[in-house]
């Protein structure tokens, strides 16, 4: 698929606990991505409109390493109390990121926590217009650092058999 405004080429592949993303930027874009945990599904919790809602609990994004980001979102909404947690490995470096809680940025610190929590990740490489993404995700509700990490739920075919 293409994100035309942004002129990104964009694969998308799942099982029931893993996704790989593939960006492919267009030459001397700028590369970032936007990790919204404020925004969930539309139209998708009820068939009754007045009950379609999804309010967040709470949720956090934490960035662990230049090549890795963990996180969660705690909301009702099609389920009470669904915990969705997150563990992401880029493809290259994190040249840079912004969090934030609500509008206002969260200065020299990798971790933001609340309700309104959104975090823009840089990774401009004018040499590599390419980045792959393995989303590890985890949806008990003993969430949620305790096991996405240390399951080896997303591998490459080669790591599989070994």
């Amino acid at each position: 698929m293409k994100l035309e405004d942004f002129d990104i080429d964009v694969e998308l592949t799942a099982t029931a606990r893993c996704g790989i993303q593939k960006y492919r930027y267009g030459q001397g874009a700028s590369q970032s991505i936007l990790i919204d945990l404020v925004h969930g599904a539309t139209a998708g919790c009820t068939i009754v409109p007045e009950e379609n809602i999804d309010t967040v609990k709470i949720a956090q994004i934490e960035v662990i390493d230049k090549y890795t980001i963990r996180g969660y979102r705690i909301s009702n909404g099609y389920v009470q109390e669904q915990h969705v947690c997150f563990y992401a490995q880029f493809s290259k470096p994190i040249k840079g990121f912004d969090l934030y809680n609500g509008n206002k940025r969260i200065e020299n610190i990798n971790l933001s926590a609340g309700t309104n929590i959104r975090g823009v990740f840089y990774f401009d490489d004018p040499d590599d217009n390419e980045l792959l993404i393995k989303n590890r995700e985890q949806q008990e509700n003993n969430c949620c650092y305790n096991g996405c990490q240390r399951r080896n739920i997303c591998v490459e075919p080669d790591e599989a058999s070994a």
